[in-house]
């Protein structure tokens, strides 16, 4: 089987930089949400956000990862009382 430029076995290489841009630009896209949503927030408050929302759960168990999600919104997420979603 002979390879032509960029293409092996019928798939294109792409570049690591590639996906790293694109995990950058997701990261930039969730801060600017958040600033959206919340702009009486701090920078600081925004990058705890961003990086609790972003922690790599694997190493907890199921439960635990959930849990540790409900807790982050639990905390961070405020309705005002009488709000058809509030709990």
């Amino acid at each position: 089987m002979q390879h032509a430029g960029n293409v092996t076995s019928g798939r294109h290489r792409q570049p690591r930089f590639n996906l790293v841009g694109q995990r950058e630009l997701k990261l930039g896209l969730l801060r600017v949400a958040l600033e959206r949503l919340n702009p009486a927030l701090p920078p600081e408050a925004i990058t705890a956000a961003v990086d609790g929302l972003t922690r790599d759960p694997s190493s907890l168990s199921l439960e635990a990862a959930n849990r540790q999600v409900y807790l982050l919104l639990k905390a961070t997420l405020r309705l005002p009382r009488g709000h058809p979603q509030a709990i």
